[in-house]
C-alpha cells in the first residue's frame, strides 16, 4: 500500500518554487513521522489517536496561502484524503512502477502545479495499514 504526500502550489509569477514545495512535503513527512514514532512507543492505539487528531493540525500548520500540503491514499480513513481526479493517472503509474522518480510534478491548471511524492511503507506502518490488524486495534481504527 502506498500513501502519497502531495503538494499543490501556485506557479503564477513564481510565488512558490518547486523546491519550496518539496521542502514543505518533507517537513510534513518528518513532523508526522516524529509524532507517530512517539505514539507507537506507547502503543498502536495511541498512534491511531495521533493520526486522528494531530495529522490534520500538523498539515494545516505547514500549509500556507501558496503551498497546500496533504496526504492521499486508496485505503483512506479520512474522506479529506481522497485521491483527486488529476492525481489518478500518476498514482496508477507510480503503483505500477512505470515511473521511477522520487516525485512527480504535474500541471493541474494554468495557475496551479501539483507534486506527488510516495511515502515508502515501512514495517511499523503495517500494524495499522496492513492486512493483519489485531482485533483490538481494528476496533480503535473504526
Amino acid at each position: 500500500m502506498i500513501i502519497f504526500l502531495i503538494t499543490i502550489f501556485f506557479s503564477v509569477n513564481s510565488i512558490a518554487t518547486e523546491q519550496e514545495a518539496i521542502s514543505h512535503i518533507k517537513k510534513l513527512g518528518k513532523s508526522l513521522k516524529s509524532e507517530l514514532v512517539k505514539a507507537m512507543k506507547v502503543n498502536p492505539q495511541e498512534a491511531v489517536k495521533v493520526c486522528n487528531t494531530n495529522a490534520a493540525k500538523i498539515t494545516s500548520k505547514i500549509s500556507n496561502k501558496t503551498i497546500q500540503v496533504g496526504r492521499v491514499s486508496r485505503k483512506l480513513r479520512n474522506p479529506n484524503n481522497k485521491i483527486q481526479k488529476w492525481m489518478e493517472k500518476y498514482i496508477q503509474e507510480l503503483e505500477a512502477k512505470k515511473i521511477d522518480k522520487k516525485y512527480i510534478t504535474v500541471n493541474i491548471s494554468e495557475t496551479k502545479r501539483g507534486i506527488l511524492m510516495p511515502i515508502k511503507t515501512q514495517g511499523v506502518c503495517l500494524k495499522c495499514h496492513g492486512k493483519n490488524i489485531s482485533k483490538n486495534l481494528h476496533s480503535t481504527i473504526n
